[in-house]
């Protein structure tokens, strides 16, 4: 499925993902590949402000400029599992910390609790992290 954001339609989401997966015999193991194609682009916050501010915000338009930050490398991690049949999603990230607040009031007052509270919309589902490796 694609959208606006995940567009794993796209010709050089679905090209990546299939020359990143042959051969691979499970989704685990087309999970994996994907997962160290993403974590290993840099991790640039400026150079995908740069594209980000010319309305360049699909996933792939992270994978063609070959940099992004959190949301960009997750965006394309989704993508590209997609276009290989895998089915996956976003979960917004949960944070702890004991000696410093992420959320801003008005988050917390919404969901309530501390940042580390799962958000309402979090399943089952296994979270992985396509920046920190």
């Amino acid at each position: 499925m694609s959208t606006d954001y995940i567009d794993a339609d796209h010709p050089l989401v679905r090209a990546t993902a299939t020359a990143l997966v042959p051969g691979a015999a499970s989704d685990i193991e087309r999970v994996g590949r994907i997962y160290h194609y993403v974590r290993d682009l840099p991790y640039d916050i400026l150079a995908a402000f740069r594209y980000l501010a010319r309305g360049e915000h699909r996933a792939s338009d992270a994978l063609r400029h070959g940099v992004a930050f959190c949301m960009g490398k997750a965006s394309m991690f989704v993508a590209l599992c997609r276009a290989v049949g895998v089915p996956a999603r976003i979960a917004f990230q949960t944070l702890s910390s004991p000696d410093k607040e992420f959320l801003a009031p008005e988050v917390r007052a919404l969901w309530g609790g501390k940042s580390g509270r799962p958000l309402p919309w979090h399943s089952s589902a296994k979270p992985i992290s396509a920046t920190d490796g």
